[in-house]
């Protein structure tokens, strides 16, 4: 017998009410953030340092330009929760923080690699082509290797490819959290995630539903 379950997901972003600031802190490492990709693994440690701006106040999760917008800067307590679950891979590396003087020492979770594309069933998904990010009319995509075609017979870059919605193949694990990269830079988490980081209070996060991405998972019972 099936039990079909039908999987919650939620976009997690910065609560932009925390201080009334946006970006939180300033990199004082501009170059050295400008080097971290989301399609790459990092081969060394980054020397990461930021400065909290005037009038802006610490949360667990802060807010930066620096970067891409797809890692997060995070504080140790709020990462010894994000660990406990499927993340998609990633690298975590120390950051400081100089909060008014009194150096903070933060986390620097990298999200990368393209493994989520294989959990994606093209079929039924619904993807928007774009023209330097701005969207176009919509495109069937049967495969990733597809898109990556089109992608490489543009000489200019200005392809690209957005989603009006994304359903995930069923699957026996499922990551609770992760970004659609390369299609967006959104960070979606689980529902069960979403409910620890809400009943743990962390700061400085926005938590909202989001049906742009939907998946079924049938599972066996006796």
């Amino acid at each position: 017998m099936k039990n079909v379950i039908s999987m919650k997901y939620y976009k997690l972003s910065h609560d932009l009410r925390i201080g009334k600031k946006y970006p939180q802190v300033d990199c004082l490492c501009p170059f050295t953030a400008s080097q971290i990709s989301p399609w790459n693994k990092l081969l060394c440690n980054p020397d990461l340092k930021f400065k909290l701006k005037k009038g802006a106040i610490m949360s667990d999760y802060i807010s930066t330009t620096a970067g891409p917008g797809c890692d997060m800067l995070i504080s140790p307590e709020l990462y010894d929760c994000i660990r406990l679950f499927n993340v998609m891979p990633y690298q975590v590396f120390p950051a400081l923080i100089d909060a008014n003087k009194d150096i903070r020492e933060y986390l620097w979770l990298h999200l990368y690699g393209l493994p989520f594309v294989d959990l994606i069933d093209y079929k039924k998904s619904s993807f928007i082509r774009t023209e330097w990010t701005i969207p176009q009319d919509s495109i069937a995509l049967e495969s990733f290797s597809q898109y990556q075609q089109l992608k490489s017979q543009d000489k200019t870059g200005a392809f690209g490819v957005t989603f009006d919605s994304l359903t995930l193949r069923d699957r026996s694990i499922i990551w609770d959290l992760f970004f659609p990269f390369p299609f967006d830079s959104t960070i979606v988490i689980s529902e069960r995630l979403a409910d620890e980081l809400i009943k743990s209070n962390y700061t400085g996060l926005s938590i909202e539903p989001t049906d742009l991405i939907s998946c079924t998972l049938n599972n066996e019972t006796d």
